[in-house]
Protein backbone atom coordinates (compact mmCIF):
# COMPACT_ATOMS: atom_id res chain seq x y z
CA UNK A 1 0.00 0.00 0.00
CA UNK A 2 1.38 3.44 -0.91
CA UNK A 3 0.06 7.04 -0.17
CA UNK A 4 0.57 10.18 -2.26
CA UNK A 5 -0.96 13.20 -3.03
CA UNK A 6 -2.00 14.09 -6.53
CA UNK A 7 -1.45 18.22 -8.13
CA UNK A 8 -4.59 18.45 -7.18
CA UNK A 9 -4.34 18.27 -3.61
CA UNK A 10 -6.04 20.02 -1.36
CA UNK A 11 -5.38 20.04 2.69
CA UNK A 12 -9.67 20.82 3.24
CA UNK A 13 -10.24 18.02 0.87
CA UNK A 14 -8.20 14.65 1.89
CA UNK A 15 -7.95 11.91 4.08
CA UNK A 16 -5.58 11.54 7.32
CA UNK A 17 -4.20 8.56 8.61
CA UNK A 18 -5.25 8.59 12.20
CA UNK A 19 -4.82 6.94 15.92
CA UNK A 20 -7.68 7.14 17.94
CA UNK A 21 -7.69 8.84 20.84
CA UNK A 22 -10.00 8.93 23.90
CA UNK A 23 -13.97 7.84 23.08
CA UNK A 24 -16.37 9.59 24.94
CA UNK A 25 -20.26 8.66 24.90
CA UNK A 26 -23.02 10.87 24.30
CA UNK A 27 -25.52 11.80 26.64
CA UNK A 28 -28.83 9.24 25.61
CA UNK A 29 -27.29 7.17 23.09
CA UNK A 30 -26.06 3.56 23.66
CA UNK A 31 -24.87 2.56 19.78
CA UNK A 32 -22.71 5.79 18.84
CA UNK A 33 -19.71 7.50 20.69
CA UNK A 34 -17.82 10.28 19.81
CA UNK A 35 -14.08 10.90 19.90
CA UNK A 36 -12.02 13.91 18.50
CA UNK A 37 -9.79 13.79 15.53
CA UNK A 38 -7.75 16.80 13.95
CA UNK A 39 -9.85 19.00 16.59
CA UNK A 40 -12.78 17.68 14.68
CA UNK A 41 -15.35 15.66 16.90
CA UNK A 42 -16.51 12.69 14.87
CA UNK A 43 -19.31 10.39 15.85
CA UNK A 44 -18.42 6.65 15.34
CA UNK A 45 -20.44 3.08 15.88
CA UNK A 46 -19.61 2.12 19.54
CA UNK A 47 -18.60 -1.59 18.70
CA UNK A 48 -16.49 -0.18 15.60
CA UNK A 49 -13.08 1.58 17.12
CA UNK A 50 -11.43 1.50 20.46
CA UNK A 51 -8.60 3.79 21.74
CA UNK A 52 -5.39 2.94 20.01
CA UNK A 53 -7.24 1.77 16.45
CA UNK A 54 -5.95 2.57 13.21
CA UNK A 55 -8.03 4.79 10.95
CA UNK A 56 -8.34 6.80 7.93
CA UNK A 57 -10.09 10.10 8.25
CA UNK A 58 -12.14 11.44 5.65
CA UNK A 59 -13.33 15.22 5.53
CA UNK A 60 -16.53 16.31 5.38
CA UNK A 61 -17.59 17.52 1.44
CA UNK A 62 -15.69 15.49 -0.31
CA UNK A 63 -16.52 12.38 -2.64
CA UNK A 64 -14.96 8.36 -1.48
CA UNK A 65 -13.70 6.32 -4.57
CA UNK A 66 -16.62 4.09 -5.48
CA UNK A 67 -15.13 0.81 -5.79
CA UNK A 68 -14.13 1.45 -2.33
CA UNK A 69 -17.77 1.95 -1.27
CA UNK A 70 -18.96 -0.60 -3.62
CA UNK A 71 -16.62 -3.21 -2.02
CA UNK A 72 -17.74 -2.11 1.60
CA UNK A 73 -21.19 -1.97 0.81
CA UNK A 74 -21.53 1.75 2.02
CA UNK A 75 -24.21 2.78 -0.43
CA UNK A 76 -27.71 3.85 0.41
CA UNK A 77 -29.07 2.35 -2.55
CA UNK A 78 -28.44 -1.54 -2.28
CA UNK A 79 -28.21 -2.11 -5.83
CA UNK A 80 -25.02 -0.18 -6.17
CA UNK A 81 -23.37 -1.89 -3.35
CA UNK A 82 -21.34 -5.41 -3.56
CA UNK A 83 -23.57 -6.90 -1.14
CA UNK A 84 -26.80 -6.14 -2.46
CA UNK A 85 -28.57 -6.88 0.86
CA UNK A 86 -26.97 -3.89 2.97
CA UNK A 87 -27.90 -0.52 2.93
CA UNK A 88 -25.28 1.95 3.64
CA UNK A 89 -25.43 5.68 4.52
CA UNK A 90 -23.77 6.88 1.37
CA UNK A 91 -25.35 8.54 -1.47
CA UNK A 92 -24.64 7.70 -5.17
CA UNK A 93 -22.58 10.61 -5.58
CA UNK A 94 -20.20 9.32 -2.97
CA UNK A 95 -20.53 12.58 -0.23
CA UNK A 96 -19.69 12.79 2.98
CA UNK A 97 -21.91 15.49 4.49
CA UNK A 98 -21.62 17.25 7.68
CA UNK A 99 -24.37 15.63 10.26
CA UNK A 100 -25.45 16.13 13.72
CA UNK A 101 -25.77 12.48 15.82
CA UNK A 102 -27.19 12.95 18.52
CA UNK A 103 -26.46 16.46 18.77
CA UNK A 104 -23.19 16.07 18.22
CA UNK A 105 -21.53 17.67 14.85
CA UNK A 106 -19.74 14.86 13.22
CA UNK A 107 -16.86 16.32 11.03
CA UNK A 108 -16.27 13.44 8.48
CA UNK A 109 -15.77 10.10 8.69
CA UNK A 110 -13.23 7.40 10.26
CA UNK A 111 -12.75 4.13 7.53
CA UNK A 112 -11.65 1.26 9.63
CA UNK A 113 -8.47 -0.70 8.65
CA UNK A 114 -10.73 -3.94 7.40
CA UNK A 115 -12.26 -2.22 4.77
CA UNK A 116 -8.66 -0.21 3.61
CA UNK A 117 -7.42 -3.77 3.42
CA UNK A 118 -10.66 -5.49 0.94
CA UNK A 119 -9.69 -1.87 -1.27
CA UNK A 120 -5.93 -2.76 -1.56
CA UNK A 121 -6.38 -6.12 -1.47
CA UNK A 122 -3.35 -6.65 1.35
CA UNK A 123 -3.84 -8.07 4.69
CA UNK A 124 -5.50 -6.50 7.70
CA UNK A 125 -1.84 -6.94 9.51
CA UNK A 126 0.37 -5.08 6.71
CA UNK A 127 -2.35 -2.26 5.84
CA UNK A 128 -2.36 -1.76 10.13
CA UNK A 129 1.50 -1.95 10.06
CA UNK A 130 1.35 0.83 7.05
CA UNK A 131 -0.82 3.25 9.10
CA UNK A 132 0.65 2.72 12.56
CA UNK A 133 4.33 4.01 10.61
CA UNK A 134 2.10 6.74 8.81
CA UNK A 135 0.07 8.48 11.29
CA UNK A 136 -0.87 12.21 10.72
CA UNK A 137 0.01 11.66 6.93
CA UNK A 138 -2.35 13.46 4.37
CA UNK A 139 -2.92 12.00 1.17
CA UNK A 140 -5.69 11.48 -1.58
CA UNK A 141 -4.38 8.98 -3.58
CA UNK A 142 -3.89 4.92 -2.60
CA UNK A 143 -1.47 3.59 -5.04
CA UNK A 144 -1.37 6.16 -7.46
CA UNK A 145 -5.46 6.09 -7.81
CA UNK A 146 -7.76 8.61 -6.58
CA UNK A 147 -9.29 7.87 -3.24
CA UNK A 148 -10.77 10.94 -2.37
CA UNK A 149 -11.55 14.95 -3.96
CA UNK A 150 -13.81 17.60 -3.72
CA UNK A 151 -17.54 16.82 -3.89
CA UNK A 152 -18.80 19.34 -6.84
CA UNK A 153 -22.58 19.46 -6.93
CA UNK A 154 -24.38 19.64 -9.86
CA UNK A 155 -23.90 23.02 -10.55
CA UNK A 156 -26.97 25.51 -12.29
CA UNK A 157 -26.50 26.68 -15.73
CA UNK A 158 -26.04 30.20 -15.00
CA UNK A 159 -22.63 29.50 -12.89
CA UNK A 160 -21.60 27.76 -15.89
CA UNK A 161 -21.27 30.76 -18.29
CA UNK A 162 -17.40 31.05 -17.47
CA UNK A 163 -16.68 28.28 -19.66
CA UNK A 164 -18.11 29.91 -22.37
CA UNK A 165 -16.07 32.96 -21.59
CA UNK A 166 -13.04 31.24 -22.05
CA UNK A 167 -13.72 29.64 -25.38
CA UNK A 168 -13.99 32.83 -27.08
CA UNK A 169 -11.19 33.37 -25.11
CA UNK A 170 -9.06 31.31 -26.95
CA UNK A 171 -9.69 32.78 -30.49
CA UNK A 172 -8.35 35.82 -29.81
CA UNK A 173 -4.93 36.37 -30.34
CA UNK A 174 -3.74 37.45 -26.50
CA UNK A 175 -0.24 39.29 -25.39
CA UNK A 176 0.67 37.79 -21.62
CA UNK A 177 1.64 40.99 -19.91
CA UNK A 178 2.41 39.34 -17.00
CA UNK A 179 6.79 38.59 -15.99
CA UNK A 180 7.52 35.46 -14.91
CA UNK A 181 7.40 35.56 -10.61
CA UNK A 182 6.36 39.05 -10.23
CA UNK A 183 2.86 38.02 -8.94
CA UNK A 184 1.75 35.76 -6.22
CA UNK A 185 -1.59 34.10 -5.23
CA UNK A 186 -2.88 34.33 -1.73
CA UNK A 187 -1.67 31.03 0.74
CA UNK A 188 -4.40 28.66 1.57
CA UNK A 189 -6.17 28.96 4.29
CA UNK A 190 -6.03 25.79 5.81
CA UNK A 191 -7.98 24.79 9.18
CA UNK A 192 -7.01 25.75 12.49
CA UNK A 193 -7.81 22.63 14.10
CA UNK A 194 -5.02 20.57 12.18
CA UNK A 195 -2.93 23.30 12.79
CA UNK A 196 -3.25 24.34 16.89
CA UNK A 197 -0.21 23.16 17.93
CA UNK A 198 2.02 25.75 15.84
CA UNK A 199 0.39 28.10 18.78
CA UNK A 200 2.07 28.41 21.67
CA UNK A 201 0.74 29.94 25.01
CA UNK A 202 2.76 32.93 24.90
CA UNK A 203 2.50 33.71 20.73
CA UNK A 204 1.19 36.76 19.81
CA UNK A 205 -1.97 36.51 17.74
CA UNK A 206 -4.47 38.65 16.19
CA UNK A 207 -8.05 37.09 15.64
CA UNK A 208 -10.32 38.80 13.07
CA UNK A 209 -13.98 37.76 11.49
CA UNK A 210 -13.61 35.54 8.79
CA UNK A 211 -15.41 37.72 6.10
CA UNK A 212 -17.76 35.17 3.56
CA UNK A 213 -17.18 37.14 0.07
CA UNK A 214 -15.37 36.80 -3.27
CA UNK A 215 -11.38 36.95 -2.97
CA UNK A 216 -9.85 39.63 -4.71
CA UNK A 217 -6.18 40.52 -5.44
CA UNK A 218 -4.75 44.03 -6.86
CA UNK A 219 -0.72 44.29 -7.55
CA UNK A 220 0.79 47.46 -9.27
CA UNK A 221 3.62 45.51 -10.33
CA UNK A 222 6.02 45.95 -13.37
CA UNK A 223 4.34 44.13 -16.75
CA UNK A 224 5.42 43.96 -20.53
CA UNK A 225 4.03 45.60 -22.78
CA UNK A 226 3.20 45.19 -26.58
CA UNK A 227 6.24 45.66 -28.79
CA UNK A 228 7.15 45.37 -32.21
CA UNK A 229 9.04 42.73 -33.40
CA UNK A 230 11.96 44.71 -34.39
CA UNK A 231 12.42 46.80 -31.16
CA UNK A 232 12.29 43.42 -29.40
CA UNK A 233 15.31 41.70 -31.25
CA UNK A 234 17.23 44.89 -30.69
CA UNK A 235 16.26 45.05 -26.73
CA UNK A 236 17.29 41.39 -26.25
CA UNK A 237 20.38 40.99 -28.87
CA UNK A 238 21.96 44.74 -29.07
CA UNK A 239 21.15 45.90 -25.75
CA UNK A 240 20.72 42.91 -24.08
CA UNK A 241 17.33 43.74 -21.88
CA UNK A 242 14.23 42.10 -21.74
CA UNK A 243 12.84 41.97 -25.11
CA UNK A 244 9.36 43.61 -24.02
CA UNK A 245 9.19 47.25 -22.79
CA UNK A 246 7.74 47.09 -19.17
CA UNK A 247 6.19 49.58 -17.42
CA UNK A 248 4.10 49.31 -14.24
CA UNK A 249 0.29 48.66 -14.34
CA UNK A 250 -2.07 47.42 -11.86
CA UNK A 251 -2.80 43.46 -12.25
CA UNK A 252 -6.10 41.77 -10.51
CA UNK A 253 -7.10 38.83 -9.84
CA UNK A 254 -9.85 36.23 -8.03
CA UNK A 255 -9.26 33.45 -5.58
CA UNK A 256 -7.19 31.71 -8.78
CA UNK A 257 -7.33 33.63 -12.12
CA UNK A 258 -5.46 36.75 -12.89
CA UNK A 259 -8.26 38.64 -14.65
CA UNK A 260 -5.90 40.91 -17.33
CA UNK A 261 -3.00 38.48 -17.40
CA UNK A 262 -3.51 38.48 -21.90
CA UNK A 263 -4.28 41.70 -23.51
CA UNK A 264 -5.60 42.28 -27.13
CA UNK A 265 -5.55 45.60 -28.62
CA UNK A 266 -8.23 44.61 -31.61
CA UNK A 267 -10.50 43.57 -28.93
CA UNK A 268 -13.51 45.44 -28.25
CA UNK A 269 -14.44 46.75 -24.81
CA UNK A 270 -16.97 44.46 -22.79
CA UNK A 271 -16.68 41.05 -22.72
CA UNK A 272 -17.72 38.28 -19.93
CA UNK A 273 -15.42 40.66 -17.22
CA UNK A 274 -16.54 44.00 -18.40
CA UNK A 275 -18.99 44.33 -15.31
CA UNK A 276 -17.47 41.78 -13.05
CA UNK A 277 -16.72 42.29 -9.15
CA UNK A 278 -13.11 42.29 -9.99
CA UNK A 279 -12.96 44.78 -12.80
CA UNK A 280 -15.39 47.02 -10.86
CA UNK A 281 -12.70 47.11 -8.22
CA UNK A 282 -9.41 47.73 -10.14
CA UNK A 283 -11.01 50.68 -11.96
CA UNK A 284 -12.20 51.88 -8.18
CA UNK A 285 -8.28 51.69 -6.60
CA UNK A 286 -6.49 51.86 -9.75
CA UNK A 287 -3.44 54.54 -8.67
CA UNK A 288 -3.99 53.94 -5.20
CA UNK A 289 -1.39 50.70 -4.30
CA UNK A 290 2.25 51.89 -4.55
CA UNK A 291 4.60 50.33 -6.74
CA UNK A 292 5.50 47.05 -5.85
CA UNK A 293 2.78 46.22 -3.40
CA UNK A 294 0.33 43.29 -3.83
CA UNK A 295 -2.98 44.38 -1.99
CA UNK A 296 -5.63 40.86 -0.91
CA UNK A 297 -9.16 41.67 0.01
CA UNK A 298 -12.58 40.40 -0.09
CA UNK A 299 -15.50 41.73 -1.51
CA UNK A 300 -18.98 41.85 -0.22
CA UNK A 301 -22.22 42.69 -0.93
CA UNK A 302 -23.46 42.61 -4.27
CA UNK A 303 -21.95 42.87 -8.12
CA UNK A 304 -22.61 45.85 -10.33
CA UNK A 305 -26.01 43.86 -11.88
CA UNK A 306 -27.02 43.32 -8.24
CA UNK A 307 -26.30 39.57 -7.90
CA UNK A 308 -25.42 38.79 -4.22
CA UNK A 309 -21.20 37.81 -4.16
CA UNK A 310 -22.74 35.42 -1.47
CA UNK A 311 -26.17 34.63 -1.00
CA UNK A 312 -27.78 36.64 2.14
CA UNK A 313 -24.38 37.71 3.37
CA UNK A 314 -25.25 41.52 2.32
CA UNK A 315 -22.68 43.52 5.10
CA UNK A 316 -25.17 46.25 5.25
CA UNK A 317 -24.75 46.83 1.12
CA UNK A 318 -27.58 47.23 -1.29
CA UNK A 319 -27.65 46.09 -4.43
CA UNK A 320 -28.49 48.47 -7.19
CA UNK A 321 -27.00 51.32 -5.25
CA UNK A 322 -23.57 53.53 -6.35
CA UNK A 323 -22.20 51.37 -3.83
CA UNK A 324 -23.25 47.91 -4.29
CA UNK A 325 -20.35 45.98 -2.60
CA UNK A 326 -17.49 46.72 -0.27
CA UNK A 327 -13.79 45.86 -0.12
CA UNK A 328 -12.24 44.64 3.01
CA UNK A 329 -8.26 44.40 2.34
CA UNK A 330 -6.40 41.40 4.96
CA UNK A 331 -3.05 40.91 3.62
CA UNK A 332 -0.63 43.38 1.86
CA UNK A 333 3.23 42.34 0.67
CA UNK A 334 5.78 44.80 -0.44
CA UNK A 335 8.51 43.19 -2.87
CA UNK A 336 7.45 39.75 -1.18
CA UNK A 337 7.65 40.89 2.52
CA UNK A 338 4.57 40.50 4.46
CA UNK A 339 3.32 43.85 6.02
CA UNK A 340 2.30 43.07 9.03
CA UNK A 341 -1.27 43.18 10.57
CA UNK A 342 -1.17 46.80 11.89
CA UNK A 343 0.29 48.30 8.83
CA UNK A 344 -2.58 46.52 6.60
CA UNK A 345 -5.13 48.20 9.02
CA UNK A 346 -3.21 52.09 8.63
CA UNK A 347 -3.21 51.17 4.19
CA UNK A 348 -7.13 50.12 4.87
CA UNK A 349 -8.31 53.12 7.10
CA UNK A 350 -6.20 55.50 3.89
CA UNK A 351 -8.10 54.11 1.23
CA UNK A 352 -11.24 54.59 3.17
CA UNK A 353 -10.59 58.17 3.08
CA UNK A 354 -10.12 58.56 -0.68
CA UNK A 355 -12.73 56.00 -1.09
CA UNK A 356 -15.45 56.51 1.52
CA UNK A 357 -17.67 53.92 3.43
CA UNK A 358 -17.00 51.62 0.98
CA UNK A 359 -13.72 50.19 2.19
CA UNK A 360 -14.37 47.76 4.78
CA UNK A 361 -12.28 48.04 8.01
CA UNK A 362 -10.24 45.16 9.23
CA UNK A 363 -12.64 43.33 11.70
CA UNK A 364 -10.39 42.68 14.34
CA UNK A 365 -11.73 41.19 17.46
CA UNK A 366 -8.59 40.33 19.30
CA UNK A 367 -4.96 41.07 20.05
CA UNK A 368 -2.98 39.27 22.56
CA UNK A 369 -1.95 35.84 23.92
CA UNK A 370 -4.49 32.92 23.62
CA UNK A 371 -2.98 31.96 27.59
CA UNK A 372 -3.96 35.88 28.50
CA UNK A 373 -7.52 34.89 26.58
CA UNK A 374 -7.98 31.81 28.65
CA UNK A 375 -6.04 32.06 31.83
CA UNK A 376 -8.14 29.51 34.00
CA UNK A 377 -6.97 26.67 30.82
CA UNK A 378 -3.82 24.88 32.47
CA UNK A 379 -0.76 25.00 29.66
CA UNK A 380 0.53 21.67 30.88
CA UNK A 381 -2.44 19.80 30.68
CA UNK A 382 -3.82 19.35 26.92
CA UNK A 383 -3.85 22.73 26.13
CA UNK A 384 -3.64 22.67 22.73
CA UNK A 385 -7.00 20.64 22.68
CA UNK A 386 -8.70 22.68 25.98
CA UNK A 387 -7.98 26.37 24.28
CA UNK A 388 -9.52 24.91 20.93
CA UNK A 389 -12.65 23.40 22.74
CA UNK A 390 -13.31 26.96 23.95
CA UNK A 391 -12.57 28.92 20.77
CA UNK A 392 -15.17 27.13 18.86
CA UNK A 393 -18.01 28.38 21.18
CA UNK A 394 -16.27 31.50 21.78
CA UNK A 395 -19.45 34.33 22.38
CA UNK A 396 -16.95 37.23 22.61
CA UNK A 397 -16.26 36.23 18.72
CA UNK A 398 -20.13 35.39 18.00
CA UNK A 399 -18.97 31.98 17.24
CA UNK A 400 -22.35 29.84 16.58
CA UNK A 401 -24.07 33.30 16.69
CA UNK A 402 -25.74 35.61 13.64
CA UNK A 403 -23.49 38.17 12.03
CA UNK A 404 -24.16 41.58 13.03
CA UNK A 405 -21.98 43.01 9.91
CA UNK A 406 -25.03 41.71 8.17
CA UNK A 407 -28.81 43.20 7.82
CA UNK A 408 -29.80 39.35 6.86
CA UNK A 409 -30.30 37.24 9.52
CA UNK A 410 -26.95 34.75 8.64
CA UNK A 411 -24.49 32.76 11.01
CA UNK A 412 -21.28 34.19 11.33
CA UNK A 413 -18.74 32.21 9.11
CA UNK A 414 -16.60 31.94 12.08
CA UNK A 415 -12.50 34.03 12.35
CA UNK A 416 -8.99 33.94 10.79
CA UNK A 417 -5.79 33.85 13.44
CA UNK A 418 -2.60 34.73 12.87
CA UNK A 419 0.52 35.04 14.67
CA UNK A 420 1.81 38.09 14.57
CA UNK A 421 5.43 39.22 13.53
CA UNK A 422 5.30 35.47 11.90
CA UNK A 423 8.21 34.43 9.54
CA UNK A 424 6.11 32.64 7.83
CA UNK A 425 3.18 33.55 5.53
CA UNK A 426 0.39 31.61 7.08
CA UNK A 427 -2.73 31.90 8.62
CA UNK A 428 -5.62 29.52 9.94
CA UNK A 429 -9.58 29.60 9.90
CA UNK A 430 -11.97 28.25 12.34
CA UNK A 431 -15.67 27.70 10.81
CA UNK A 432 -18.84 27.57 12.90
CA UNK A 433 -20.44 24.43 12.73
CA UNK A 434 -24.05 26.71 11.85
CA UNK A 435 -22.47 28.71 9.06
CA UNK A 436 -20.96 25.07 7.20
CA UNK A 437 -24.32 23.17 7.77
CA UNK A 438 -25.92 26.47 5.78
CA UNK A 439 -23.22 25.97 3.08
CA UNK A 440 -24.09 22.06 2.83
CA UNK A 441 -27.99 22.85 2.23
CA UNK A 442 -27.10 24.73 -0.07
CA UNK A 443 -24.91 22.83 -2.13
CA UNK A 444 -28.03 20.12 -1.55
CA UNK A 445 -29.77 22.87 -3.88
CA UNK A 446 -26.76 23.12 -6.23
CA UNK A 447 -26.40 26.78 -5.72
CA UNK A 448 -22.69 27.12 -6.18
CA UNK A 449 -21.21 30.78 -5.51
CA UNK A 450 -18.45 31.93 -8.64
CA UNK A 451 -15.52 31.78 -6.51
CA UNK A 452 -16.34 27.85 -5.43
CA UNK A 453 -16.70 27.00 -8.87
CA UNK A 454 -13.96 28.78 -9.80
CA UNK A 455 -12.38 26.57 -7.54
CA UNK A 456 -13.81 23.27 -8.57
CA UNK A 457 -12.80 23.73 -12.31
CA UNK A 458 -9.24 24.14 -11.36
CA UNK A 459 -10.08 20.49 -9.75
CA UNK A 460 -11.61 18.73 -12.52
Amino acid sequence: MKISKSKTFKDEYCATIVQIGNIESIEGKDRIVKTIVNGLSIVIGKADFKTGDYAVYCANETVINPTYLKQNSMYDIPSLNADTTKRGYINKAGRLRLIKLGGVPSYGMLLPVTSIARFVNESIEDVTDFLASHVGEDFDEINKERFIQVYVPPVKEVLVRTSKGKKAEKKLKRFKTIIDNTFAFHYDTEGLQKHMTDIKPDDEVYISVKIHGSSFIAANILTNLPTPWYKRLWRKYIQHLSPYMQDYDLVYASRHVIKNEYINPKQKPGGYYSDDIWGYWAQKIKGLIPKDYEVYGEIVGYGPTGIPIQTDYDYGCLPNTENPCKLMIYRITHKGKELDIPEVIRFGNQLKEQLGDCIMEFPLMYVGTLKALYPEVPVDNHWHENVLEKLKVEKRFLMEENEPLCNNKVPREGFVLRKANDSIAEAWKLKCFNFLSKESKRMDKGEVDSEMLEGYESDI
